[in-house]
């Protein structure tokens, strides 16, 4: 890819855009809290090419909810074992018939053109795997914005949105898995909204699916990140990141989280976090970085039952996990939220039925569930919650 000419084409991208999607959405307004978190006193560090960053100013914030919680402090780690619920919420299914075909191990993510965010679902597997890409253009109603995508029918693939400009973002489709089970490092974006382009057909990280992606701040630089997931030779717990998706730079090849797949990445408080997954075993660690390569453990046992093809996300002030597969149930639809990391307090269970696989983004001062794998098959609802 030519990184330089992306940006050259975008006057005439979002002339084109503007012309497809003429609908105007509410603006999203959600935005990263300051919180307080415990962190261990033991830090791995590992090589790599990220420079350290200076640790970020945490404020005091309100206590979640008054609750009940066991709390044991190691040395290392802090772990909670209340599984109380501590707050009732409803969900709302805002379509169970948008259009795209019913999957799971889809990708999704929100992308923004001035004060317009769109919610993306690509890819995923429908019974056959499928590349085709939607678009919500305002509550209750889907664009297919591609049928068939340049690349390749998948699943267990990752997306990331990256910001052109202080307004314009546009998402990237990362890795995953064909037809066949062949796995793949291609890199692709849209800048139209309709038409994909290949950054690289061989990113550096190597062949992998069911890892997971973001886009993070890194000294005033936001970076797309690779973390983690299932290659040729086994899992991984490697740690990439790109500015524009042709190249790729490691932080580091070993990370102090165990190697794994179906876990969660997300951006909070000026730092990445990490949450469960599956390394031969089910888990519900939870670890964090403000640079890729020094990962600190926040706990070593959530609140929450271990899990992998779980979904999280973050929304004002708080960390949300949702769902996933568990060693007890192979579905589930439990919900758990935290503002530091350390402990979880446990919601209402959603309204929907258990389920893995799904993805959960937030968009418009929203969480947004869509599809996923439940005991009755895969599914195409929508739902949303308006936290508290």
């Amino acid at each position: 890819m030519n990184e330089g000419g992306i940006k050259k084409r975008f006057v005439l991208a979002i002339l084109i855009v503007m012309a497809v999607l003429s609908f105007s959405a509410n603006k999203f307004l959600a935005g990263c809290g300051d919180s307080p978190f415990a962190p261990s006193t033991s830090t791995t560090t590992t090589t790599g090419t990220v420079t350290t960053l200076p640790t970020p100013t945490t404020s005091n914030t309100v206590p979640i909810v008054t609750s009940t919680t066991t709390i044991t402090t190691t040395s290392s780690t802090t772990t909670t074992s209340t599984t109380t619920t501590t707050i009732a919420l409803s969900w709302t299914l805002m379509t169970d018939a948008p259009g795209f075909s019913s999957r799971s191990g889809h990708a999704s993510v929100t992308t923004r053109i001035n004060t317009n965010y769109y919610l993306w679902i690509i890819g995923g597997n429908s019974g056959t795997l499928t590349n085709d890409a939607w678009v919500l253009v305002n509550v209750g109603a889907w664009m297919e914005g591609t049928p068939e995508a340049a690349f390749s029918c998948r699943e267990g693939h990752s997306t990331a949105q990256y910001y052109m400009t202080d307004t314009i973002s546009i998402p990237f489709v990362i890795g995953g898995r064909e037809t066949g089970g062949s796995r793949k490092n291609d890199v692709w974006y849209t800048d139209d909204y309709y038409i994909w382009e290949q950054a690289t057909a061989t990113a550096e990280f190597g062949a992998r699916c069911d890892h997971a992606s973001l886009r993070y701040e890194h000294d005033g630089v936001a970076y797309m990140w690779v973390i983690g997931g299932e290659g040729n030779s086994g899992l991984y717990n490697d740690v990439w990141y790109s500015q524009l998706g042709g190249t790729w730079e490691v932080a580091t090849t070993s990370a102090a989280f165990s190697p794994r797949k179906g876990h969660c990445l997300l951006s909070f408080d000026n730092k990445i976090w990490l949450i469960g997954g599956y390394d031969g075993a089910y888990k519900n660690d939870v670890w964090y970085s403000s640079d890729g390569i020094s990962w600190t453990q926040a706990t070593s046992s959530a609140a929450f039952a271990p899990r992998y093809d779980h979904a999280a996300a973050r929304i004002d002030d708080f960390m949300w996990v949702i769902g996933g597969s568990t060693e007890a149930s192979p579905y589930n639809n439990d919900v758990w939220y935290s503002n530091d990391g350390v402990n979880w307090l446990r919601a209402s269970d959603a309204d929907f039925t258990p389920r893995c696989g799904h993805t959960c983004t937030a968009h418009q001062s929203r969480l947004w569930v869509i599809g996923g794998q439940t005991s009755t098959g895969k599914q195409d609802d929508v739902w949303y919650l308006d936290p508290f």
